[in-house]
């Protein structure tokens, strides 16, 4: 009956702390934490590796992908971090954390992304995130190099792959710049070859071309084309293009005299 123990130490205070309101998640008391750490590590050090990949493995079948990444780090697992990383920046830059996804790039080793050009693009994106557009073509050139030095029908499918995605990147940095026109015509280029199914993609596309828009002094096709990237973003789930988006569509408003729609 391991629900009524965890309630019972619950409510003696003893050694958990219960971290929701329906007493589901629980934590080790920091004290009794860092007790039992230090027991690991003097008795058996060889074990804390295991017992981090161990919560690693654990965190990820929960979806809990920060902790999973956390705690292969401390595992000192690099292959298995890169892997979750490549599986699931994206899911970091729609949250918008930008600065924990370079974090766990920084655990990685440099030469990591002479081989794995998913990283490169990872790191891309955290350039966006914290508004370095001048430093977002570097690391797209870093993957276009480990793609080169694929065999030929391996660099051929991270091409197709990336390609969109690439110029998705290129786009959204160009508008960050205020490169107006270059940004339009990186994206209408995304959009050529971008399949249905990349639905995050999509939202993105949609939220550049508003912010385009919007540095282009163009506020109807601005307001136009941010309100239509609202339902894309929200059905790829993503809180950071819509956030932006509602952020420029309010700033729209207010440059038109609309208040009321602003707020």
């Amino acid at each position: 009956d391991s629900q009524h123990i965890l309630e019972l130490l619950a409510l003696t205070n003893l050694f958990i702390i219960p971290l929701d309101r329906n007493r589901t998640w629980y934590r080790y008391h920091h004290l009794f934490a860092d007790l039992l750490r230090t027991s690991i590590r003097q008795k058996t050090p060889d074990r804390e590796l295991l017992l981090h990949k161990r919560a690693s493995k654990w965190y990820e079948e929960q979806e809990i992908l920060s902790e999973a990444v956390r705690h292969s780090l401390a595992a000192q697992d690099c292959e298995h971090t890169a892997d979750l990383i490549e599986l699931n920046y994206r899911e970091f830059f729609k949250r918008s954390e930008f600065v924990m996804l370079s974090n766990f790039l920084d655990g990685l080793p440099e030469y990591y992304y002479f081989s794995r050009p998913l990283l490169s693009i990872a790191r891309a994106y955290t350039m966006i995130g914290a508004s370095r557009t001048n430093d977002v073509e570097p690391y797209i050139q870093s993957a276009i190099q480990s793609i080169n030095t694929f065999e030929s029908e391996k660099a051929e499918f991270f091409f197709n792959r990336l390609q969109p995605e690439i110029s998705m990147l290129r786009a959204l940095a160009a508008a960050q710049s205020g490169l107006v026109l270059q940004s339009l015509e990186l994206v209408n280029q995304a959009l050529q070859n971008l399949p249905e199914e990349e639905v995050f993609l999509h939202s993105l596309a949609a939220m550049t071309l508003g912010l385009a828009n919007a540095r282009s002094r163009d506020p109807i096709k601005a307001i136009t084309s941010l309100i239509e990237s609202l339902p894309k973003s929200r059905a790829a789930r993503s809180n950071s293009t819509e956030f932006v988006a509602m952020s420029f569509l309010a700033s729209q408003f207010k440059y038109q005299g609309r208040l009321f729609k602003a707020k």
